[in-house]
């Protein structure tokens, strides 16, 4: 019970609290002159994003970064519908598609592309991110700093309009971002956001056949060539949330599949990156990933001890009282309504059952590639 308990508090406050703790401070970085910014290469994943690729490409030609210093480049994934066509419109602004022969998602897309890149530093992002004007500058300026190797931006959520169930995803992320700029004091940025950030192209390593999390091993790759992963607060952007609970829960359970696959590989970075990005990769990403299976700990063992102190048993109590709110919480989201906290409760539980599926998803076999929103 208490090792349970530990460990998820530790998770989702204590990393936090130690960070602060340790101390740093979020180095300011000056917007340098053109001439001093580096070369970028910006690089889209896209499998049939028809609907989102001219939007994604107008974003990217307004940004207020040198157009001599600026590539983009749209690495189709197979596509079947008119991505390619749309995209080969834009040829007389610089923007190039590459086509891919055959699927290899969104990993197979930046293994490809990213070696033969010809800016300094590649930037990753998706078809349905949309950059604030200086959000690439202020990306991309961080690598001024030699030492820095990575930079990840600030990928707020931005729910459908009128849409308030999904809100607690919009909370759990701003609570990640804090996370990220506690680990950026400290120059040890684990994860990035996966639709926008950005590496030196020199110190690439290939992600591989296996499936993991592109924004989990570029930055531990980066930490165990001695280089810094910081991020970049003021280098905004905005992300759709899924429209409903239920459609999170499906993307979570997809990610959730990779959480186990990309484990080896963060052990074996972490450890070769040294003992402090070690144990924050652990406290941060492994306990997170394994927490559902950690709460169903602290459950059991919580009935198990109902008897045995006054204690476990009004914590048992609580347990009921958060499972009876989830399943209010499912009924209000069956209904299209927001039942306040019993939606938290509801979301929450789903998020962590979706970890515990991803494992289930993992042994049945499951699909490697992305599906675009509709």
């Amino acid at each position: 019970f208490w090792v349970s308990a530990a460990v998820l508090v530790h998770n989702y406050f204590g990393l936090y609290f130690i960070l602060r703790l340790v101390g740093g401070r979020l180095r300011s970085v000056p917007d340098p002159p053109d001439e001093k910014l580096p070369t970028v290469t910006v690089i889209v994943p896209a499998h049939n994003e028809e609907a989102l690729i001219s939007a994604r490409i107008d974003n990217l030609l307004r940004q207020k970064y040198p157009s001599d210093k600026l590539n983009i480049v749209v690495g189709s994934d197979d596509s079947t519908d008119e991505t390619v066509g749309i995209v080969r419109r834009y040829a007389t602004h610089g923007v190039e598609v590459v086509e891919m022969p055959e699927r290899r998602g969104k990993l197979g897309v930046i293994d490809t592309l990213a070696p033969r890149a010809r800016g300094e530093v590649v930037a990753i992002t998706d078809a349905n991110v949309s950059f604030a004007e200086t959000g690439l500058r202020n990306l991309v300026r961080r690598f001024t700093d030699p030492k820095v190797g990575v930079a990840g931006g600030n990928l707020r959520l931005i729910p459908p309009s009128d849409e308030a169930r999904v809100d607690r995803e919009v909370s759990y992320r701003s609570f990640e971002t804090r996370l990220k700029e506690a680990m950026s004091r400290q120059g040890r940025l684990i994860g990035v956001y996966g639709g926008f950030y950005a590496f030196r192209r020199a110190l690439f390593r290939p992600l591989g056949e296996r499936p993991c999390h592109d924004d989990v091993i570029i930055p531990l790759e980066v930490l165990a060539q001695g280089y810094e992963s910081v991020f970049a607060g003021d280098a905004e952007a905005v992300e759709p949330t899924d429209a409903t609970i239920r459609g999170e829960f499906r993307r979570r359970v997809r990610l959730a599949a990779f959480n186990y696959l990309t484990l080896p590989r963060l052990a074996r970075l972490a450890l070769r990156a040294g003992w402090f990005t070690t144990f924050i990769a652990f406290s941060y990403k492994v306990t997170r990933w394994l927490s559902p299976f950690i709460i169903a700990a602290l459950m059991a063992s919580t009935l198990v001890l109902a008897d045995v102190h006054p204690f476990y048993a009004l914590v048992a109590m609580l347990f009921g009282l958060a499972a009876a709110a989830a399943l209010i919480g499912a009924g209000a989201d069956l209904l299209g309504m927001n039942a306040g906290l019993a939606t938290a409760a509801y979301h929450f539980g789903m998020m962590n059952i979706a970890g515990a599926l991803g494992l289930v998803r993992l042994v049945k076999g499951f699909q490697r590639f992305w599906t675009p929103r509709n």
